[in-house]
């Protein structure tokens, strides 16, 4: 049995398991210049969601929604289930969920480097900006490029 639903507490474990080995990953490419306060506008609802199969969470998204656009600001799979269809479950749960608020586009940002653009694009988001991240930069220095994208629901 498989399917996304809401965060539990019980699923604390399993959702930081997922989060520590992603991040791991990116962090092989880069890191933050600074820890960043959360500036986020108190006018938007947070939503996790889980990705549930045969009683194991496998995969997160962390997405808010405010009545104009809904913004995914975390999202992970456990490498195993990578390429079966978890990140697409997680994110069209992210747009009907928007759509029965009344919101008509879905936004999120990548870096570039990772290589994860791709999987957007794949997943039917288009970029809208490309910049140079200010939040974040290589291991050896480097900037690195901040990719956002959205997809109208």
């Amino acid at each position: 049995m498989q399917a996304v639903r809401e965060f539990k507490l019980i699923d604390n474990g399993w959702v930081e398991a997922i989060f520590e080995a992603a991040t791991a990953e990116l962090r092989t490419v880069y890191h933050p210049r600074y820890v960043a306060c959360d500036q986020q506008n108190a006018t938007w609802d947070s939503c996790k969601l889980v990705f549930e199969k045969n009683s194991i969470v496998i995969g997160i998204v962390d997405f808010t929604l405010n009545d104009k656009e809904a913004l995914i600001q975390g999202l992970a799979v456990d490498k195993a289930y990578r390429r079966c269809g978890v990140a697409r479950a997680l994110i069209d749960t992210c747009e009907e969920r928007a759509r029965a608020a009344g919101v008509g586009i879905l936004k999120l940002s990548t870096i570039k480097e990772t290589g994860n653009t791709a999987i957007f694009l794949r997943l039917g988001f288009s970029i809208y900006c490309e910049k140079t991240a200010e939040r974040f930069i290589s291991f050896d220095g480097r900037p690195v490029c901040q990719v956002e994208l959205k997809k109208l629901i």
